[in-house]
């Protein structure tokens, strides 16, 4: 490995961001709704988990990264 970028702040937004269009949907989308509540959906549980994936970033507990290797 050549170099290793933490770009975790660069992306802090974009989950809020996908958070507020969730509950914005939810809202006005009855289908999506159902499919929430639903413990059969196996997306649900990556729905539910987006305040999970805001407070792992803002709390370090989660990074992103960019890694750039060199090919030999």
């Amino acid at each position: 490995m050549r170099d290793y970028e933490d770009a975790s702040a660069r992306v802090r937004r974009t989950w809020s961001i996908c958070l507020r269009r969730f509950v914005g949907a939810m809202v006005s989308d009855a289908e999506l709704r159902r499919l929430a509540i639903n413990p059969r959906i196996q997306n649900r549980n990556f729905m539910l988990s987006l305040p999970r994936l805001i407070l792992a970033l803002r709390t370090g507990a989660m990074r992103y990264g960019i890694f750039i290797w060199d090919k030999d």
